[in-house]
């Protein structure tokens, strides 16, 4: 079997996250994924998982919400118990609290917001995703896939012009040529590892406001009861 490479691939399972990236990257953050304000009479066109909205139809009806303001509306304590709560509800861990997910989902219909999406990276981000490359002077970036075994380049005006979905599995990783930048996807996580120097990640985090919070040593891909700051 093939190794699987860090500079393009983000954990297969649960562990070490800084152990896993170590030597490749100075920085991991977490990009906490967006729930999305979508009046009812739209919901079916975001709930189509083969085709969903185009990116006009996107900017034009959604608009995120971020895990702090859901936390407000819901009463969930911490982002770490919203996680869970999400993780539960598509079954990525063992469900103990069905009536806390049902209650969940309920508020969440109310104020017309849906859920993130988990294992690829939000629509709602994807644009900033590809933008932040252009800051740093990328013209071209590398879409792979969660094995790293399939790596196409694309030039990212290119990308940007396109509507959804914008190339096949565009929504697991993209890296730079050299290595320097990453985003991917976790198929169980409603979240995407943003790796690279921590400069670059610092302000690529700061300019597009990007929910989250960065790893320390010791945390893991399943973070539901670490400290997150």
């Amino acid at each position: 079997m093939k190794e699987i490479n860090p500079r393009i691939v983000v954990p297969q399972d649960d562990g070490d996250v800084i152990e896993w990236f170590k030597g490749h990257f100075d920085s991991v953050y977490a990009v906490l994924h967006p729930f999305e304000r979508v009046l009812p009479e739209h919901h079916n066109l975001f709930m189509k998982s083969d085709t969903g909205p185009t990116r006009t139809q996107l900017k034009e009806l959604a608009s995120p919400v971020s895990w702090s303001e859901v936390l407000k509306i819901t009463n969930l304590p911490t982002i770490q118990r919203l996680n869970r709560v999400l993780s539960e509800g598509i079954g990525a861990i063992h469900r103990k609290h069905l009536e806390e997910v049902a209650a969940f989902r309920a508020q969440l219909k109310s104020n017309n917001i849906l859920e993130p999406g988990e294992g690829g990276f939000p629509d709602i981000l994807l644009d900033d995703f590809l933008h932040s490359f252009m800051d740093w002077g990328y013209e071209a970036v590398v879409v792979g896939n969660e094995w790293g075994d399939r790596a196409t380049k694309y030039r990212i005006s290119d990308l940007l012009s396109r509507d959804y979905p914008t190339v096949d599995e565009v929504n697991e990783t993209l890296y730079s040529e050299d290595f320097r930048l990453l985003y991917g996807g976790h198929w169980d996580s409603f979240y995407t590892f943003l790796c690279g120097p921590h400069e670059m990640v610092s302000k690529i985090v700061e300019k597009y406001s990007f929910e989250g919070f960065f790893f320390e040593p010791g945390m893991h891909v399943y973070w539901m009861d670490e400290d997150c700051e």
